[in-house]
């Protein structure tokens, strides 16, 4: 398991041997930087957006956390998270949090972040389903639409019939009792937490903030886009970065190196672009959003880091 990371960088590697270097070079170089610009600068308010979410869940469980520190918080995980596979690394919000209140259970701490996570991952579930029917991809409907409804009702299953709680005495049964207590406890807490955040109201509220975060993030590749004179619609354009960022999820890559750049070479040399046009895109993605909120990242990172020592 710890090699699957290898498998979107050796994918990356083999795209460059393929491509011409200098033709790759001339895309980005002939690229409008004051577009540019205004893309990374709109990193600000996307994460800014999405740090307000996490406040709000954190709210929602009568955990006050300031704007200010949720946004440090909040990128400082991002920073972790773009390094590590499958973002992972975004969990550090929850050490974080610990620090602040320390009488809290992790399970408590642990849900809010797991939470924020989902609201992101299942508007880009959402936008990937739409985007194999909206892009006329060889998927079957009725397999789309069941992949979808257990997706959504998976989660809610595991928490009302008590799958972990039989996990954990299967567990117990195996190790020691107070392994079963304290994980008993752990999963408790969080599942209590998860459900108290879940009414209507916060749902819609929450996801309204999601729509509206990631409406930044589609502007900002919509005007890399237009930075390089690639002709692609906006609507296109969402759907195809929805599927990318939903396969860079996968343990397989970090930032979605590679596994971005073979999505966008697949979409967008059917509509008469060279994979050096498309590679040209995925790097100035990475480069703008990626590789731009982890400096940002990286600044909260160690002024958090000297905080908590």
């Amino acid at each position: 398991m710890k090699y699957l990371v290898y498998v979107g960088l050796l994918l990356f590697v083999y795209i460059i041997a393929t491509l011409d270097l200098s033709l790759l070079g001339q895309h980005l170089r002939s690229a409008n930087w004051w577009l540019l610009a205004c893309a990374f600068l709109l990193n600000i308010p996307m994460v800014y957006l999405k740090s307000y979410r996490w406040k709000k869940i954190l709210s929602n469980q009568g955990i006050y956390i300031t704007s200010h520190k949720s946004f440090s918080y909040y990128i400082s995980s991002l920073y972790l998270g773009f390094i590590t596979p499958g973002r992972v690394g975004e969990i550090s919000r929850l050490y974080y949090l610990k620090k602040d209140y320390t009488k809290k259970n992790y399970g408590e701490l642990l849900s809010s972040v797991v939470l924020d996570r989902l609201f992101d991952l299942y508007l880009l579930v959402i936008l990937t389903i739409i985007g194999f029917l909206y892009l006329s991809l060889e998927v079957e409907i009725s397999y789309q639409f069941l992949f979808l409804s257990l997706f959504f009702v998976a989660p809610y299953l595991v928490i009302k019939l008590g799958v972990v709680n039989i996990l954990i005495h299967t567990l117990a049964r195996k190790y020691s009792s107070k392994f079963h207590t304290n994980v008993a406890i752990f999963f408790k807490e969080f599942n209590f937490f998860i459900m108290r955040s879940l009414n209507l109201n916060s749902i819609l509220y929450l996801m309204l903030l999601t729509i509206f975060s990631y409406t930044v993030f589609f502007l900002q590749v919509y005007l890399i886009a237009t930075s390089i004179n690639l002709d692609v619609d906006l609507i296109t354009l969402i759907f195809i970065m929805a599927i990318s960022n939903t396969l860079s999820l996968l343990p397989i890559s970090i930032s979605g190196i590679g596994t971005r750049d073979m999505v966008l070479i697949y979409f967008l040399t059917p509509m008469g672009y060279l994979s050096e046009m498309a590679v040209t895109y995925s790097s100035l993605i990475f480069l703008i959003f990626f590789a731009g909120c982890s400096l940002i990242g990286f600044f909260y990172f160690k002024k958090n880091l000297l905080v908590i020592k």
